[in-house]
């Protein structure tokens, strides 16, 4: 991208599907979510219920301030169980880097490997994004108020029409 990153800019990143090599429950099939955290605010989708080693979402997130997470550490989507007693990790992408995933205006897919806590593929996770640059606000100046008149500037006002809602003269007009 020829044009910097900056706050106004938009990264719109949707969760297509997950595929996994293992159901993580025993009984039943697992419910699974996915989750991104992003400016340190998280991301998540809704829990597929019953969907098992295959779960379809199709479900968007706007990343906004993104001048500042193109700098920072890369973005890492996780996916994972939910049942009655918590959620469990089923397997997570590797670091994304927020530069080249701001790199195109064109919309692009990402079929990613998801490795589980130990390192071993878990399966895998195909989102898409779509960047949106934006025009930065204009930098902000601190202005001197001593110094926003020019001394040799005059001002002339010129009165048209004026109308008294009042005669202020008690004798004669």
């Amino acid at each position: 991208m020829s044009k910097p990153v900056n706050s106004n800019c938009i990264l719109k990143i949707t969760i297509v599907e997950g595929k996994w090599i293992k159901d993580a429950d025993f009984f039943g099939k697992q419910d699974p979510l996915v989750m991104l955290e992003h400016n340190q605010r998280k991301y998540k989708t809704t829990t597929k219920d019953d969907a098992g080693k295959h779960a379809v979402w199709n479900e968007s997130f706007d990343l906004d301030a993104l001048e500042k997470a193109v700098a920072g550490p890369p973005l890492v989507v996780e996916s994972y169980d939910a049942d009655v007693g918590g959620i469990e990790l089923l397997g997570a992408t590797k670091g994304l880097n927020y530069k080249d995933l701001c790199a195109s205006t064109t919309e692009q897919t990402h079929d990613l490997e998801m490795l589980d806590a130990k390192g071993k593929k878990a399966g895998n996770l195909v989102f898409k994004t779509l960047f949106t640059w934006a025009e930065p606000d204009p930098p902000k100046i601190k202005r001197d108020p001593k110094k926003l008149i020019n001394k040799k500037c005059t001002l002339t006002i010129k009165i048209i029409d004026a109308t008294f809602l009042k005669d202020a003269d008690t004798f004669g007009k």
